[in-house]
Parts: structure tokens; C-alpha cells; sequence
């Protein structure tokens, strides 16, 4: 990776870690989380050796102040911005990089019995969420799950605009469920939540825009 390609991606990092300080602190602070050391990769390293005390600085968000602990307790975060994330290929052919960095960020995630979540960003486009799952409030910002890669897609902004308790807590049902040999969160039968979601968001593996005729607003049931 280049130097220029470096600096975007820490940059969207920072963005990242500002805009999840709002969330979680209802606006209160900017400064609940930061960049992690090396990225997250010394207490990766550590935890394949078994040594997980690192855990509020796994992925490539961190913790610098205790209000934001809880969520990093619950999640695993990773970061991508590229000029090109070649979406066609995660939603029509579910290979690709993207897809390749999903199952790495689930893998990783596990490492710590934590839920993944990949924010991504593609130049001139608004940054998508993904997840194995989501909470009540977070339904409606799901714009298609892939089944075949255990992926939900959110729209990371509507995210943002709903309770992050509900989804901490969904988060949480979910480690809980895979602890004791429910779902997991490298999306396997273990620790999935049930989630609402408008009929028509998961069809096959195509990206429904809001506004979509498609999104007709009847529920259906999904298991995240």
C-alpha cells in the first residue's frame, strides 16, 4: 500500500472514530475512540497466541476513553476506504477482495468472541456497515443481506441516526448465544439475533437503494 493510500485510509479512520465518539456518547464527545496501534495488529498477534488483554485496541478502532469500552467490548471494528471496493463482486459473485476481507475481519473477530462489523467507503460514495446482524432500530437501514457470506449491509449514516444501546445490546445477545454454542460470529449456526426487515432489501444479493420500489415497507423475518 502506498503512502497516499495510507494517509486516506487513516484519515477515514479518524472520521470513523469521530463520528462513533457522537454516536455513542449521544453527541456528547468526539473523542471516545482512536486510531489503533499498528492498526490493531499487535493485539491480533497476541491473541493468536491466546492472549486477548488487548482487547479494546483488536481491529482498527480503539478505546481511549471508558465510556466508549462497552462497545469494543461487543464489536470488532475494521476500516476500508479504496477507490474501488468492486461491490459488483461481493453482491453478484460474493468473491472478490471485499469478500476476502470480510471472512479475515469475521475470522479476527472471533479471535476475541466479538461481533464484526466493516465500515467501507468507495470513493464518491457514502460508507456502508457490515454486519451478521443489527437491532430493532437498525432494520431499516439495511439495503440487502448475502446469505452465502453471512453479510447484512447497512447504510452506516442511518445507522449512526438510530439508539446505540439497542444495537450494543443486540450485539451482546449474540456473543452470549455463540458462548453457549448458539451463533458465531464468524457467521456460522452460532450467535445470529432476529432482526425485522422491510420485504424486498434481500433480494438475491442486489444493493436496493433507499426509495427502491422494491422496499415495500411489509416486515419480514430474517435470522441475522
Amino acid at each position: 500500500m502506498g503512502r497516499a493510500s495510507k494517509t486516506k485510509g487513516s484519515r477515514f479512520e479518524r472520521l470513523v472514530c469521530r463520528q462513533l465518539s457522537l454516536w455513542i456518547s449521544g453527541g456528547r464527545s468526539e473523542h471516545l475512540y482512536w486510531r489503533s496501534s499498528q492498526s490493531g495488529g499487535r493485539a491480533t498477534t497476541r491473541a493468536k497466541k491466546g492472549d486477548t488483554t488487548l482487547h479494546v485496541q483488536s481491529g482498527d478502532i480503539a478505546a481511549i476513553d471508558p465510556e466508549g469500552h462497552h462497545f469494543l467490548d461487543v464489536f470488532y471494528v475494521e476500516c476500508k476506504n479504496y477507490k474501488s471496493l468492486k461491490l459488483d463482486s461481493l453482491f453478484y459473485r460474493t468473491t472478490g477482495d471485499l469478500a476476502k476481507m470480510w471472512i479475515k475481519t469475521r475470522e479476527q473477530a472471533k479471535l476475541y468472541g466479538k461481533q464484526p462489523l466493516m465500515i467501507i467507503k468507495e470513493n464518491g460514495q457514502k460508507p456502508l456497515l457490515l454486519s451478521l446482524g443489527g437491532s430493532e432500530d437498525s432494520r431499516d437501514c439495511v439495503y440487502a443481506c448475502i446469505a452465502k457470506l453471512s453479510i447484512y449491509v447497512h447504510s452506516f449514516d442511518e445507522v449512526l441516526a438510530t439508539n446505540p444501546n439497542s444495537f450494543i445490546d443486540a450485539g451482546e445477545k449474540a456473543n452470549a448465544n455463540a458462548r453457549h454454542g448458539g451463533l458465531a460470529s464468524d457467521g456460522s449456526s452460532e450467535g445470529r439475533v432476529s432482526l425485522d426487515v422491510s420485504d424486498g432489501m434481500a433480494v438475491g444479493a442486489k444493493l436496493l437503494k433507499p426509495g427502491d420500489p422494491r422496499r415495500s415497507h411489509r416486515r419480514k423475518r430474517l435470522s441475522l
